[in-house]
């Protein structure tokens, strides 16, 4: 058995309880095995399940020192000493394993976590791009919300589930008919629960997604904030869209809690029924009309509501839980059809020079249309500067991510150092890493990661030529909000962390179109002759038509065929 990360050996407890609640991998109750030794350690589901029982018994052990003492009789002190002890003991064993076992499943969520996000960020960029980024917020973070509140509730059902069958236990020792009333009455709810299960599940999965449609109504106005206050008609047709999909969850919603709620006052009611029934019926059909007995059975009949409704509540949770974590594993089996496995690092190769031969790329179909580039070819060699230039939509961007390995080719080749690049992802997690990118849409991280700390003072030189070292802390490494930086600032941000990563190509998309005339004339005039003048290979992308003679060679791009259109004579 492995753990879901290759390792082999007993699973870990909370992968264990979360394998049951999924029904995936039921607790074995028949056979213990070396990794299930220590039960009140709680190191298997088998713990769990023995400690809810002890839980029970202390439980049926304070209810039946209550009844005693109305037995004539009876000793108050001794029921009373007795009372203390069990309180005492119930008490201890409900916090063992709660905290315990809500412990080893947050470890367990946070290693589900922490799996499928490694798994996520192996993703090629195509593949991607085709989750919707509502869904990846569910996977991601929510999900793992809504188990870790379930958890609770569960065991909380199942310490409840045995404190009930020993309460019934106890029950049949003063009258087997109240029992067997009883026990008939829970399985007419037993079975209008299990009746409601396959609609509960239904209805959950519907409002799941009426939910992940929500969120995507709530990703467009905190990504389009701008945009929305700048036109009021689009403002008013994403309020309304998300007006409907909050009514569509709201209504998925409320039928599920509707059906929990159905469940939760049925259960009740029958308690109530039951009760009735122990008092009027039962002593009419036994005969027996002893006020003592049946003040002790009516006594443990009421009794019976309290573990009943937290049994109830419980199958809420549950499905819930079960829900998200099958949802979980769907995602990652589907995250596993699509990764292959981790290549094994291979250096960095030198760098020379960089060709495109012929190469072609198509974006999958959208709406039955597609947009494809190429064939192109693209040349830059050690210490060159290339342009490329186009008007929106001519697919730079999309060439450019071809060209860095984020987007593999279909056709054509990739010449690294007059070699063809091998298709094996090793040879391309190697490739990758020659570049050092500044997108349009640029990612500013919080922290420099990865920087070798040799590379801080150059860092450091950069944010004061870039002038926006006052705009961020003195350590950087504690972190920095890039959102409280202007575009052009954050911009130069990325351009500094880049630059200080040292890497031999240079890749930038449109970095001068949201600098001031001062930056943008350092750009051209000054940074990118440094960087040539230091032996770095460099591809822009740029609209700036002013300093286009700047370029070694320069591309055009339209309708996603690539043009050479200058180029300078070798001196």
């Amino acid at each position: 058995m492995t753990d879901g990360t290759g390792a082999s050996g007993p699973l870990p407890l909370g992968e264990r309880v979360l394998n049951s609640i999924a029904a995936l991998s039921p607790p074995r109750l028949s056979k213990l095995t070396s990794g299930d030794a220590g039960l009140l350690e709680l190191r298997s589901p088998m713990g769990v399940l023995l400690l809810a029982t002890l839980a029970g018994l202390a439980g049926a052990g304070v209810l039946i020192t209550l009844t005693s003492g109305l037995k004539e009789g009876s000793s108050a002190l001794v029921g009373g000493l007795a009372f203390v002890v069990l309180i005492v003991a119930y008490r201890w064993l409900q916090r063992k394993l709660l905290k315990s076992t809500s412990a080893a499943v947050e470890a367990a969520l946070s290693r589900m976590r922490t799996r499928l996000a490694a798994k996520v960020v192996r993703l090629d960029l195509r593949d991607f791009e085709e989750i919707p980024h509502e869904e990846l917020q569910a996977k991601m973070a929510r999900h793992y919300e809504v188990i870790s509140e379930a958890v609770v509730g569960i065991l909380g059902g199942l310490q409840s589930a045995g404190l009930l069958i020993l309460t019934l236990i106890y029950l049949a020792t003063i009258s087997v008919l109240a029992a067997g009333l009883s026990i008939l009455v829970l399985g007419v709810a037993i079975h209008a629960y299990f009746s409601s299960r396959e609609e509960m599940q239904k209805r959950m999965r519907a409002a799941h997604e009426a939910e992940t449609a929500l969120l995507g109504s709530l990703g467009e106005i905190i990504d389009g904030f701008k945009e929305l206050r700048l036109h009021f008609g689009k403002r008013v047709e994403v309020l309304d869209e998300l007006t409907k999909h909050s009514a569509r969850s709201a209504k998925e919603r409320t039928i599920t809690q509707g059906m929990f709620a159905d469940l939760f006052v049925f259960s009740n009611t029958i308690a109530f029924l039951l009760g009735g029934a122990v008092v009027f019926l039962v002593p009419l059909i036994s005969g027996d009309t002893s006020s003592e007995d049946v003040a002790r059975v009516v006594t443990i009949v009421l009794f019976i509501i309290g573990p009943l409704s937290a049994i109830v509540s419980a199958t809420q949770h549950f499905h819930t839980a079960r829900f998200a974590i099958t949802s979980l594993r769907e995602f990652e089996i589907k995250l596993d059809a699509t990764l292959q496995p981790e290549p094994p690092q291979l250096p960095v190769p030198e760098f020379q020079s960089l060709r495109i031969e012929a190469a072609r790329f198509k974006h999958h179909a959208i709406k039955e249309t597609t947009f494809a580039i190429g064939p192109f070819d693209l040349h830059v060699a050690k210490g060159e500067m290339v342009f490329i230039t186009g008007g929106n939509g001519s697919g730079k961007t999309t060439a450019m991510r071809l060209m860095v390995g984020l987007y593999p080719p279909e056709s054509g080749r990739i010449m690294l150092n007059d070699m063809p690049l091998a298709a094996e992802p090793q040879a391309l997690e190697a490739y990758r890493q020659l570049f050092g990118t500044v997108f349009a849409d640029a990612h500013v991280f919080r922290r420099p990661y990865a920087l070798p700390e040799e590379r801080w003072p150059v860092l450091t030189e950069l944010l004061e030529r870039f002038q926006i070292a006052s705009k961020l802390p003195g350590d950087l490494m504690a972190g920095y909000n890039p959102n409280a930086l202007s575009t052009g600032q954050r911009k130069r941000l990325a351009m500094a962390l880049t630059l200080a990563e040292d890497r031999p190509v240079m890749v930038f998309d449109e970095w001068a179109a949201d600098q001031d005339p001062q930056f943008r004339h350092y750009f051209y005039e000054t940074l990118l002759p440094e960087l040539k003048q230091a032996g770095k290979a460099i591809i822009a992308i740029t609209h700036d038509d002013r300093y286009f003679d700047a370029a070694d060679r320069r591309y055009h791009m339209e309708e996603g065929q690539v043009t050479l259109v200058a180029e300078k004579c070798p001196t």
